[in-house]
Formats: structure tokens, C-alpha cells, sequence
């Protein structure tokens, strides 16, 4: 997958600069493959983001805990002692290709041609430049700058770095480097040239490799960080560079192209040509989030501009797509990092449930500065229980649950029974004053997502609990809980409001049927809740967070797009996801939002790519009860549509849609144990019983317009239906 933008010189208006990373080492790239101190105008004012180096996780102490800055990789092109300007191209063209992970750039230039090929590999922390010069001898400089604003000539605070050079056969410089921060972080940086030779230039924070390369040759810098948050890693920084040089950078190339289609072909979406634009930004969304998934979570953005990158509740949409894309290794990271930090959400409450920090940093301390967010919003904490139960729905280690996800989810409920209830006596239950998912109205009582969140809560620590057979005296009182929120969720002519007595309509009225799951998709109440929220809360291009807002998310469309799947309503699903790509830059990545002058903020938001990509998934593949759905809300436009996901259970789940009927489907359960599992398909998809392999069709029937298929099943069960 490929996505393109070229122009006759300068970037068009709306250019987006590109991204690259590995989850240890992120970065923003500029229009020419490299960084830059600045973006030129008028790209700068409008993105936000500077093309920089971050390495999640490395913070410095003091207010906030802002990450260290890790400069950025500057390169020129000299032919004939003259330096390529940007205002004397011809032709420019810059593309982001999804599948080998890599940025290209060309550049044309009256004497010669620039091509570039940029990327940070996905197993090693090495960022790549390779540039080849056509028509014309030339030397490449790439050039790695600390990047201190105030004064370039020196180091950014709190950095020490001492240059020497590299050794071994490699071209280059090393810098061994102390960052004091909130603990002190001892590190490798290297700038070397793999397969080239190279001089090398030291200024102050800078270094520097000139690389002469005649007509057509390629010249390759690599950039390599290594830390003392990995263990081995000073053996890792001395093998590295010699490691990479000996195969060179076509070598470096073929191995992250080999990465990326290994990550790719876990899983894949095929739709026709009409919704071309929905696939071209699932794609996207999932290189992003591969990219971005840190050894802790996933941030909302890849810039320390943005929220410098501490972890919040929003990692539940990330963690479910990368989930749904069979990369359970990253997304079980989540569900880890919220168990590492939870005795310092315990601390917080005295050992009383778990308060999470809302916008929290690495080892679990609040990085948020005191709000109302911090001291009245308490709902986010059923996200966090959430992404502790999908990790045991979607991994099915029962060893899992009891060691890293029923500590959460148990803490978690514990938090809204001693902190967040009241009961009123008439045998129903109220929240405390609270701020909800929806902001625009300060502290109120009985909010709709802090009930529904902890409804949730109580129930999965009820089932995670029977499951393990433990703390039987709380199972007692949660399944207490569980009766009086059942029936305390606030409704007003025939849906769920925000509070009681309120009049608005906000994004809490999805809740009850995701994230929190605590009423059935086709529940009269939910379904209205659902349409609702779809009719009043348009805005120009999205939906807005409330019936009263005057801007656009993106991510909370793609959240109504979920609630939309699960109900079974293709169309509506299609028209909210479809707007939700307007959003989406050239390069098929997604923002947070779009004004209302189609301009978009928070460029590259991983909240929003998880959430599209989950989206549009549960529109093929839906497992959010005990059932696998195939093609659960497939509009009419899409009848030749296929897809490789992982559901639930897990099971990897192959289906395939042609002329509008159900040709093939495939489930190849992780554990290779037998069960029993229905599958519940559209009746209009599915034309008569299928014939069936691997396993026996133990009973099929039809309800509600689903033909529901009982399969008792091995390893592997196959599906076919005839032609």
C-alpha cells in the first residue's frame, strides 16, 4: 500500500510530514526524508510538531516530566560545492509505504535527481537515511543535532554527551550520554555510514558524516540509540554498528521490508473499490499504531507536543485493534503496564480500589497538573478495567488473568464501591459528584459513564473472580452492585441522557454498549441511545462530543461506528466511517479532530488510528459476546469484501464475501483446543447450511434475520458454501 503526494516543487498547503518508528525510537520526518530544525512555513504554524527524535519513557524530573529531546537528523546534498536548495526543485514527490514501513522522497532538482529512503527499523533501534544522487557526483551530509532551542551551541539541559570516535571498520562517531531525569538514564547514541566511507565533523551538541558518492551510488547513515532501560544494552551498542555496516543498507532495507510484511500478513482487510479510501486508512492506522506501541502502552500522538507522550485511559482503542490485527504481543503490553503501575494507583486511595492517573507517566505517577480532571473524573478507571478483561478475552491464559489482569479489574471495581456509589435507599445507586466522559458540564451526580463504567467493572470482577475462584465475600457484594446499576443507568424518553434531568445529548450515550458492554447492542434503550447521539450530534464533517459542540472528533466517530457495528446497521456504520476518513491527510494518517475549516489537529493520533481500525473491523468481524459474527454490519456497497482477524478466544478467524454471499470462512482457534461456538452470520449473506470441515455442525437456526451455525470445532474449522 502506497500513499502518494507530489507537487511541481513545495508540498501542497495541506501536507502532513510523515512518521517513522519502532515504539522505542518515534519520529517525524520533513519533506525531504530528513528533519529539520524548523517545518518552512506555513506547514510549521499549522502542524505543530517539529521533525524530532523521541525515545519514549526517558523523562526529565520536575513539573510535567517532559521527555528528553533526542534532536533531530539534519541532511544536504552538495553537487560542485553548491548546496541543493529546496526553492530549486522542479519536482517533488514524497511517499509513505505501508508495507516495507520506509518514507520515500524524490527530489528534482536542474543538475540532478534526489531519491531518499528513510526509516527506523522495526526490531532495532537504528533510524536510516539512505540518499542516491543521480546525475551528478555529489556528497550527502547527514547531520545529528541535539536540537537545543534557546542556544544551539550547546547541549539541551541535563544531557551530558561525550564524542569519540567509533572504531571497528565503521565510518562514524560515538557519543556516550548521561540524561538526569526522573531516574538517570545512561545511553549510546552512534552516527555512522553502514557500507560507505565517510568523514566525520564534531561541533558542539552536533556531529556530522560527509559521504562522497559518484553518480548513482547510494550513501547510508544510520543513527543508533541504545539504553540502560534494556538489559545487554552496552553489548547491543557495540555489535550493533559493525552488525549493520556488514550488511549495508541494501541489506538494512530488505531486513525492514521482511519485518513489516511479516507484521502485515498477520492479518488483512480486502473491500471494494468504493470504499478504497476506508482501507487505504486502516492501513495507515495500522502502521501507525505497530510503530507506535511502546514497551509501556501507546501514547495518543507520536510528538512530545502532545501530551509529551504520557499514557492515557484512550489506550483501550489501540489495544483492541492491535488485538484485532493478530499482534497480541504488542497489545498485551497494555494490559502489563497497567498492572506494573498499579500499587501506585493503589497508594492513592490507601490501598481502597485503584485510582489510576489520567494522564500518567512511565512508572504510573500523575503527569497531569491539578484539575478537575485529576480530582473529579473517575471513569476512566473502567477503561483501564476493560483493557485488563479484553486481554484475557483476547489471550485465554487463565495464568494471565490471575497474575497481570483480575489484580486490575478487581482494584478497579473496588474503586467505584468504596469511592464512587451511593445508594439512595429506593434500590438504586447514584454517583458522587463526578465529571463524565462528557466535559461540558462540570461536577453532576448519576453521570451515565461513570454508572455504566462501573456496572462494567463490577461484572467483569464478578466473572473474572468465579473464574479463578477467589474473594468469594466480594463476589457477594459485587453481584449486589451488579443488580442495583443495572437498573439506575439514567434514561429520559426511551434513552440513555447524561445525567439525570439533562437535556443535551453527549458521547456517554454509547457507553452502555462500548466500551463498557453493559447492555445488549439491540436493547430498545441503547439502539435509540445510539441513533440519537448519530442524529444530534453532527457537526460540518464528524460527529462532536456533545449535542452542543461546534467541532468535530474523529475518534468518537469512529467509537459510534463501533456501537453502529454491534447493532448490526451497515449503513449508518458506512456513512460515520466514511466521513470519519475525512479527516485523514494524504498519507491516510488521522487526526484527532477537524475544524470546521477542514484544516485537522493533533496530526498522526493514535486514539483515533485504534479506534478506525477497530471500527471497521467489527463491521467484518464482530466477537464482543460468546459469538463469532461474520460480516455483522457489511453495507450494501460492500459485497465483495474478505478479511483475516483475530476474534476473541482467540481465534483467527479468514471470511470471504463475493457478489454480495458468503463464499468461505476459516476458524483456527490459538489454543488448538476443541469447543463449541456459534457463529452468527446476516441471513441474507449466507445462502443455505455450509459444508463443513475440521470440525461437525452440530445445530443451525434462524433468528432475528442470523442464521446461527453451532460448530463443534477442533484447531482448525473450515466453512464453504456453494458457488
Amino acid at each position: 500500500m502506497l500513499h502518494t503526494i507530489e507537487s511541481s516543487g513545495c508540498p501542497p498547503p495541506d501536507y502532513v510530514p510523515p512518521v517513522a518508528g519502532n515504539g522505542d525510537i518515534l519520529m517525524m520526518l520533513d519533506e525531504t526524508g530528513a528533519q529539520c530544525r524548523e517545518l518552512p512555513a506555513p506547514c510549521g504554524s499549522r502542524i505543530g510538531p517539529k521533525p524530532r527524535i523521541w525515545m519514549p519513557g526517558r523523562r526529565m524530573d520536575g513539573p510535567l516530566y517532559p521527555l528528553f529531546p533526542f534532536g533531530f537528523l539534519e541532511s544536504a546534498v552538495e553537487v560542485s560545492g553548491r548546496t541543493l536548495q529546496r526553492g530549486a526543485r522542479r519536482f517533488w514527490r514524497q511517499t509513505l509505504d505501508v508495507r516495507r514501513g520506509m518514507v520515500l522522497t524524490e527530489e528534482r532538482f536542474p543538475s540532478c535527481t534526489v531519491k531518499t529512503v528513510s526509516f527506523v527499523l522495526l526490531d532495532r533501534n537504528l533510524a536510516v537515511i539512505a540518499r542516491r544522487v543521480r546525475g551528478a557526483d555529489a556528497v550527502v551530509t547527514v547531520r545529528h543535532d541535539w536540537g537545543r532551542d534557546d542556544d544551539p551551541s550547546r547541549h539541551p539541559r541535563r544531557i551530558h554527551a561525550e564524542y569519540r570516535g567509533l572504531g571497528g571498520d565503521c565510518a562514524g562517531v560515538r557519543a556516550d550520554y548521561i540524561l538526569d531525569g526522573i531516574r538517570e538514564y545512561r545511553g549510546v547514541l552512534a552516527l555512522f555510514s553502514p557500507g560507505c566511507e565517510a568523514s566525520v565533523e564534531v561541533h558542539g551538541p552536533a556531529a556530522a558524516l560527509r559521504i562522497p558518492v559518484r553518480d548513482g551510488r547510494l550513501a547510508c547513515a544510520a543513527l543508533m540509540l541504545q539504553d540502560d532501560l534494556d538489559e545487554g544494552w552496552m553489548e547491543r551498542a557495540e555489535a550493533l554498528p559493525a552488525r549493520a555496516c556488514s550488511v549495508g543498507a541494501q541489506g538494512l532495507m530488505e531486513h525492514q521490508g521482511y519485518l513489516w510484511e511479516e507484521a502485515r500478513a498477520r492479518a488483512s482487510i480486502q473491500l471494494p473499490e468504493t470504499a478504497a479510501r476506508v482501507a487505504d486508512v486502516w492501513e495507515t492506522c495500522r502502521t501507525m499504531l505497530v510503530g507506535a506501541a511502546t514497551r509501556w502502552s501507546v501514547p495518543p500522538g507520536w510528538s512530545a507536543s502532545q501530551w509529551e507522550m504520557r499514557l492515557f485511559h484512550d489506550e483501550l482503542f489501540p489495544q483492541r485493534a492491535l488485538f484485532s490485527v493478530n499482534l497480541p504481543e504488542r497489545a498485551r503490553r497494555i494490559a502489563d503496564f497497567r498492572r506494573a503501575t498499579l500499587d501506585v494507583a493503589r497508594a492513592r486511595t490507601g490501598g481502597r480500589g485503584a485510582r489510576y492517573a489520567w494522564e500518567s507517566i512511565e512508572d504510573g505517577r500523575e503527569g497531569l497538573p491539578l484539575c478537575h480532571t485529576v480530582f473529579y473524573e473517575i471513569w476512566h478507571m473502567a477503561s483501564i478495567a476493560a483493557v485488563a478483561w479484553q486481554d484475557w478475552r483476547h489471550t485465554g491464559s487463565i495464568d494471565r488473568l490471575r497474575e497481570v489482569c483480575y489484580p486490575v479489574i478487581r482494584d478497579c471495581a473496588e474503586l467505584f464501591r468504596h469511592w464512587a456509589l451511593v445508594e439512595d435507599g429506593s434500590g438504586r445507586v447514584s454517583t458522587v459528584p463526578c465529571v463524565d466522559l462528557d466535559e461540558s458540564r462540570l461536577p453532576v451526580r448519576g453521570a451515565l459513564g461513570t454508572l455504566a463504567g462501573s456496572l462494567a467493572s463490577m461484572r467483569w470482577a464478578l466473572a473474572a473472580s468465579r473464574i479463578l475462584g477467589v474473594d468469594g465475600p466480594l463476589q457477594t457484594e459485587w453481584a449486589r452492585l451488579e443488580e442495583l446499576l443495572s437498573r439506575s443507568l439514567p434514561v429520559s424518553e426511551g434513552r440513555f441522557v447524561p445525567s439525570p434531568g439533562a437535556t443535551h445529548e453527549a458521547l456517554a450515550a454509547v457507553q452502555p454498549v462500548f466500551p463498557f458492554e453493559v447492555v445488549h447492542p439491540s436493547d430498545p434503550v441503547a439502539a435509540a441511545s445510539v441513533l440519537s447521539y448519530f442524529d444530534r450530534c453532527r457537526t460540518k464533517f464528524n460527529w462532536g462530543p456533545t449535542s452542543d459542540a461546534n467541532s468535530s472528533w474523529t475518534w468518537n466517530t469512529a467509537w459510534m461506528v463501533i456501537a453502529l457495528a454491534r447493532m448490526g446497521d451497515g449503513e449508518r456504520a458506512r456513512e460515520a466511517i466514511g466521513k470519519a476518513t475525512l479527516s485523514a491527510h494524504a498519507f491516510g494518517g488521522v487526526n484527532e479532530c477537524i475544524g470546521d475549516d477542514g484544516v485537522g489537529g493533533s496530526v498522526w493520533f493514535n486514539t483515533t488510528a485504534g479506534a478506525f481500525v477497530q471500527a471497521v473491523s467489527e463491521m467484518l468481524l464482530g466477537s464482543w459476546d460468546e459469538s463469532i459474527r461474520l460480516f455483522p454490519a457489511i453495507p450494501r456497497e460492500w459485497g465483495d469484501a474478505s478479511f483475516r482477524l483475530l476474534a476473541a478466544g482467540p481465534a483467527l478467524v479468514e471470511a470471504e464475501l463475493s457478489g454480495g454471499r458468503l463464499r468461505r470462512a476459516s476458524i483456527l482457534r490459538e489454543n488448538g483446543r476443541p469447543s463449541r461456538q456459534d457463529v452468527l452470520i446476516p441471513r441474507d449473506l449466507a445462502r443455505g447450511e455450509p459444508r463443513v470441515s475440521g470440525g461437525r455442525l452440530a445445530a443451525a437456526s434462524g433468528e432475528q434475520g442470523l442464521l446461527r451455525l453451532t460448530l463443534e470445532s477442533g484447531a482448525e474449522t473450515r466453512l464453504e458454501w456453494p458457488l
